[in-house]
């Protein structure tokens, strides 16, 4: 099972000094005194800039207990601050708005009035509400895992606190990286942020900070296998939790150490744990919180064998993720449920739910986000050396405008007998110094070669992202915009309404294929002989178990271990695609043969025992088998290959040769 243990992210609510005052502990029993005070102050308050305020603190209060009464207090203190022409207020109701959306999983409205009061307070030049709108659109990128975004949006943010000297709102920052770093398994920088957080916190004597920085520590450690240091961590944390009254720390906390439960693999333990998470998540509605304890429950019954409990929690929180995007919690419930079927014995379902949570794994940690990764770092590798160009022409310039001032102090000064002495050693600094600058504009124009280089490389990251999405364009554009039909037929009459079910179930079976196919393609971990090997045998053998034909496979061995680019892997596999389809629609076959070998370049041949092919029937004119020969021939021309048909009573020959890297 690939388990997932989950990342406090809710740490980054509070970011920049915006969680609402409750949630520090500060909500005593003297809550409905200060409701009504604040009501007082008010109903007595003239219509101007204060009365925003008040609005926006009497919504505080309700914040945590009556979220949508602090809503309408809220949006009221938003359209007052429009009516005022008051920028500030408005930034503020942006800020206190959004924190609730969050919680109920709106995250597309939070992040568009967040991008609005960026955009706000940079018109109006208020640092401190950039830094906190920063922050803010930096939260609700991390819930929606765009964790490169997430990170790019803090950055911009810790200058503005540092100019501030906020160090509570740096520590809280440098939290929200750690789990940025955390979720791209990048364990020393997350490591390394959970400390500065904690040193911060410790150094203000803030409790609070010290509970965020203890929970995310801990997670860091559980994710490296220091289990006994995380189980440190977070116990300290739930302590400070507990005394401040913070449900959602606690919730985070409980969860976190069921977790650890689980890996130690006691579930014993780990249930009535999760249990509580449930109630917690439930009584501050985190959407989030309460699809991952029902996750946890799942797990935790699996691992008891008991398999019932485990598929309905399994199934509550699948609903719970995919209702508000979750795409990680869908991933592990779907790890769930194919675990309980394999167990059941169910193993068809088994291997379908392991497909769907591997394509979602894909997209959470796939190629789209290394590729981010690599040109972030491209980019900066490009700055540095543009920089260190620009450092390289300046010392130039300096120390030719000191020679320049050496040769002439030894011009005006040599006198009488010296002067020959004198011009002597000038020359032979002169020329020493000439060969020293040689060399570095030789350094300097191999460094802007490098530049170059770089360029290039990121322009044909462009290019290749262009076609990836060209392809999902041609590929799953078509298939979207069936589905999307045929969906309408569903209100039509039973009978069409099954029909079109049917199709729709197909039509999505297919996008998800191909998609795998995309995906495999850009993963570089595929990029050997080997794997395309693998991938032809089980993809075709797929297709043929499905149509029912017997089958055979003919390999050479030891497969050579050779690297194959992108673009030969993809066309072999089409083109073998394409021929073992032909078999299955055209050739009235019982049985197909499948022979690769290596010899002198990739051979793969399809042999069926059908009917053979009429003369007519190739002609691309005539039908849409003659189209699928016609890409088929185009595809081994791009890799300057071949490809030949043989076809009559004992059957069709398909044979195809691309040559290999030496």
């Amino acid at each position: 099972m690939q388990a997932f243990f989950r990342k406090s992210f809710f740490i980054i609510m509070g970011l920049l000094g915006l969680l609402p005052q409750h949630s520090h502990g500060q909500m005593g029993l003297n809550m409905h005194w200060q409701r009504d005070s604040l009501r007082a102050l008010l109903n007595a308050q003239p219509i101007d800039t204060n009365r925003v305020l008040r609005l926006i603190q009497l919504g505080q209060l309700y914040e945590g207990s009556q979220p949508d009464s602090a809503k309408a207090l809220y949006q009221r203190a938003g359209r007052l601050s429009e009516r005022l022409h008051y920028p500030l207020g408005v930034a503020k109701y942006i800020a206190n708005y959004t924190s609730v959306l969050n919680v109920e999983g709106r995250f597309a409205e939070s992040a568009q009035l967040n991008q609005r009061a960026v955009a706000l307070s940079r018109r109006y030049h208020l640092r401190r509400y950039l830094a906190v709108s920063l922050g803010n659109l930096s939260n609700v990128y991390l819930r929606q895992e765009n964790y490169p975004l997430a990170i790019a949006t803090m950055l911009q943010a810790r200058p503005l606190l540092e100019a501030l000297h906020d160090q509570s709102s740096l520590s809280l920052l440098y939290n929200s990286l750690s789990v940025c770093y955390d979720n791209l398994h990048q364990n020393a920088q997350a490591l390394r942020c959970g400390r500065q957080a904690l040193a911060l916190g410790e150094t203000m004597h803030d409790d609070y900070l010290v509970t965020l920085a203890c929970i995310q520590l801990g997670n860091t450690y559980k994710a490296t296998g220091h289990l006994r240091e995380s189980l440190a961590a977070y116990q300290r944390g739930y302590v400070l939790a507990r005394k401040l009254r913070v449900v959602e720390a606690q919730k985070s906390i409980v969860f976190n150490l069921a977790d650890l439960y689980v890996q130690l693999e006691d579930p014993a333990r780990a249930r009535p744990l999760y249990q509580q998470a449930v109630q917690l998540a439930d009584s501050i509605h985190d959407v989030e919180g309460q699809a991952e304890a029902r996750k946890g429950m799942a797990l935790s019954y699996y691992l008891a064998q008991q398999y019932g409990q485990a598929e309905q929690y399994a199934r509550q929180g699948l609903n719970l993720a995919s209702r508000h995007g979750i795409k990680k919690v869908q991933r592990d419930c779907y790890d769930v449920l194919a675990d309980v079927a394999v167990a059941q014995g169910r193993l068809v379902a088994g291997q379908r739910l392991r497909r769907q949570a591997d394509a979602l794994a894909e997209t959470l940690l796939g190629a789209a986000v290394q590729k981010s990764a690599q040109e972030v770092e491209t980019r900066y590798r490009v700055q540095q050396q543009r920089a260190a160009l620009a450092q390289q022409r300046r010392t130039l310039l300096l120390r030719q405008h000191q020679v320049a001032q050496q040769r002439g102090w030894l011009l005006a000064a040599g006198v009488g007998v010296g002067l020959l002495g004198l011009l002597l050693l000038s020359t032979y600094r002169y020329y020493r110094q000439r060969h020293k600058l040689d060399a570095q504009r030789l350094q300097t124009l191999r460094a802007e070669a490098e530049a170059q280089r770089l360029k290039a490389l990121l322009d044909g990251q462009a290019q290749e992202r262009q076609r990836i999405s060209q392809e999902m364009h041609d590929d799953l554009g078509a298939g979207l915009t069936a589905i999307l039909y045929l969906s309408h037929a569903l209100q039509g009459p039973p009978a069409q309404a099954l029909s079109a079910a049917a199709r729709i179930s197909q039509a999505a079976s297919q996008l998800v294929g191909k998609m795998n196919e995309v995906i495999w393609t850009l993963n570089d971990a595929h990029d050997t002989l080997e794997s395309l090997v693998l991938y032809l045998r089980t993809n075709t053998a797929e297709l043929l178990d499905d149509a029912g034909l017997e089958y055979h496979f003919d390999i050479e061995e030891p497969v050579p271990g050779l690297r194959v680019a992108k673009e030969v892997r993809r066309n072999v596999y089409l083109v073998v695609r394409e021929a073992v389809h032909n078999a299955i629609k055209h050739a009235a076959c019982r049985r197909v043969a499948i022979q690769i070998h290596f010899r002198g370049g990739l051979h793969v041949c399809v042999h069926d025992d059908g009917q053979g092919l009429p003369a007519e029937a190739a002609a691309p004119a005539n039908c849409r088998l003659g189209n699928g020969l016609t890409n088929m021939h185009a595809r081994m021309s791009q890799l300057a290959g071949q490809l030949s048909l043989e076809s009559g009573p004992a059957g069709t020959r398909v044979r195809l040769w691309s040559p290999l890297p030496a």
